[in-house]
């Protein structure tokens, strides 16, 4: 009969006999270039730090269920992407939750018998946030043991977290709450007295600190130039000073080598004039713009419910489409699930917003999801620079196919060659097969042909007493497929 077995000591019987062993699951980290870094405000959650969530759930797990907030629609859209089966979004979103000054954590003092000092416990909300003004305590003696009582801590009316300890021991109550609590905070203002009776008592003095001012920007600015991420949005930025920095903090990195994309947008039912001046003035070929009018969002709102949308509001959600179309797909004619156009662009419009870098939503009868991005752009629109080709640098899908070569080839190149291998024939031929095999995988989905080249620079000629090893590549980006024509004679 079969059944568990031992190694050291195996069973006598015949039989098939089966062992389970738990072992740690291996977590492959998303690409960088699928990663979205978006910067939020909200009601709770770790703030002034990058927070990375691995799923929507994830990001209420730690930032708590309130859905009533732009941090929380943000980033639920960065996740969604289009929305629709198979077309999502980021596949990781690095959350940075800012706060101003203004933030506050909310608390409770709780009183003790003995009435001096009058404070003998104080709790503080683990989180700046209103979302701390709905925790409540409640003191009460302990049902089975009249000597104990009883801490319990409420998220609304669901108990969160409860303690038990001896009266007259409040010193040794707030140390446990310290340890293990995921809510809040103790101090003993008081010891060997007890506390004071209340029935749920709440906290008070929660501020989210949404009022952000271009340094708290600038803080998310500098801690996130250590990560690797792909594109990265912020909730709801319309002030144009801000915006600026921004488009210079991302041209900055792309040019010390750190590769990223920026989605900006505009105020709701802005003008098509607004629009274009904002685009044109980024005129980046690392800048996705997305502008004029206003939309609504179905479900995105408190409870599954609409909510009407600027388009600095859709950034987040832009950022998540470029992350799951990556290198081998345009965002031309992404679809955006569950919106609708209240306030869009004309025709005239259209085609006014392509020649000023500007991305722009149109409708059509598509029964699920009648809005798409009318054609992926950048900002750039620049034509005379040789050194950046605007019919490359204007589309998005090559832009990012190139910070996708660079960064697999830095990373591979700093971990496994700089500083390790010596300049000799056997390391060039290493390093060109290798950066052959990646150019291979990428010609293999579509982000490159297949006619690519990869040869030592001969230029100048390679010696074993230099110090570096020169390549040069030959690439002619995949197309996507954007216009397609039929003939139809009839007669």
């Amino acid at each position: 009969m079969p059944g568990t077995f031992s190694k050291s000591n195996r069973p006598e019987r015949p039989g098939a006999y089966v062992n389970f062993s738990p072992t740690a699951t291996t977590t492959v980290p998303a690409s960088a270039g699928s990663v979205a870094a978006v910067l939020i405000t909200h009601d709770w959650g770790p703030s002034e730090t990058v927070a990375r969530c691995v799923s929507f759930s994830d990001f209420q797990a730690q930032f708590g269920s309130s859905d009533d907030t732009a941090g929380y629609r943000a980033v639920r859209q960065a996740f969604t992407g289009e929305g629709l089966p198979g077309r999502g979004g980021a596949s990781e979103v690095l959350v940075w939750r800012a706060v101003a000054a203004s933030a506050a954590k909310a608390d409770a003092a709780l009183l003790n018998t003995a009435g001096s000092p009058v404070t003998g416990l104080t709790l503080t909300a683990k989180y700046d946030g209103t979302r701390g003004d709905d925790l409540k305590v409640t003191i009460q003696d302990n049902a089975a043991n009249g000597s104990n009582f009883d801490l319990i801590l409420k998220d609304g009316t669901v108990e969160v977290e409860r303690y038990t300890l001896p009266d007259e021991n409040i010193s040794e109550l707030a140390a446990e709450i310290n340890l293990i609590s995921d809510w809040v905070t103790a101090a003993a203002d008081v010891d060997n007295v007890s506390l004071a009776e209340v029935s749920n008592s709440a906290f008070s003095g929660g501020d989210d600190g949404t009022s952000l001012l271009a340094g708290d920007y600038t803080a998310a600015f500098d801690a996130l130039e250590v990560y690797r991420f792909g594109v990265f949005a912020a909730e709801n930025l319309t002030d144009p000073s801000i915006t600026a920095s921004l488009v210079a903090w991302v041209d900055g990195l792309n040019a010390v080598g750190k590769s990223l994309l920026g989605v900006i947008g505009g105020a709701a039912a802005e003008s098509v004039a607004t629009a274009v001046t904002r685009a044109t003035t980024a005129n980046s070929p690392y800048i996705v713009c997305v502008g004029v009018g206003s939309a609504e969002d179905s479900t995105l709102g408190t409870g599954e419910t609409s909510v009407s949308l600027g388009t600095a509001e859709l950034a987040p959600r832009i950022a998540g489409i470029l992350c799951s179309r990556g290198e081998t797909q345009s965002i031309t004619f992404a679809r955006l699930a569950n919106l609708s156009i209240t306030a869009g662009a004309t025709e005239a419009q259209i085609l006014t917003a392509f020649d000023a870098g500007l991305v722009v939503l149109s409708r059509d009868s598509h029964s699920v999801a009648p809005v798409r991005i009318e054609k992926g752009l950048t900002t750039f629109t620049t034509t005379d620079d040789l050194t950046r080709p605007y019919l490359i640098y204007r589309n998005p899908k090559f832009v990012r196919t190139m910070q996708g070569v660079q960064q697999e080839l830095a990373q591979w190149s700093e971990e496994n060659v700089i500083g390790i291998l010596p300049i000799n024939d056997t390391t060039r031929e290493y390093v060109v097969g290798h950066a052959t095999l990646l150019l291979k995988g990428r010609a293999a989905s579509g982000a490159i042909q297949e006619t690519f080249t990869v040869q030592i620079d001969q230029n100048p000629p390679p010696s074993d007493n230099d110090e570096f090893i020169g390549l040069v590549f030959g690439i002619s980006f995949g197309r996507s497929l954007e216009q397609l024509y039929f003939s139809i004679n009839i007669s």
